[in-house]
């Protein structure tokens, strides 16, 4: 049986990778699939190549630092309580 454990991505306010936690600043955790481009176009869109979907994840640390990588790089994530 599968367990989905649901995380509130705009709750997250750390996240733990190989060399320790990492703070997230102002809500700015995101995950997605990777693509990239070259200035304004597209080159690869990942979710086009079968086979080739990764995905990622980024955030931007109290220092202005924005790091991106393999979601699964993270070993653990945390954050605010949900109300209630």
């Amino acid at each position: 049986m599968e367990v989905f454990i649901g995380i509130d991505i705009d709750r997250v306010d750390g996240v733990l990778l190989a060399d320790g936690w990492h703070q997230v600043k102002d809500h700015s955790f995101k995950v997605g699939n990777y693509g990239f481009v070259k200035g304004q176009t597209l080159v690869v869109n990942a979710m086009a190549v079968k086979g080739t979907v990764s995905h990622w994840a980024q955030w931007t640390e109290p220092d202005g630092t924005v790091l991106a990588g393999p979601l699964s790089s993270l070993l653990a994530v945390k954050g605010a309580a949900a109300p209630g």
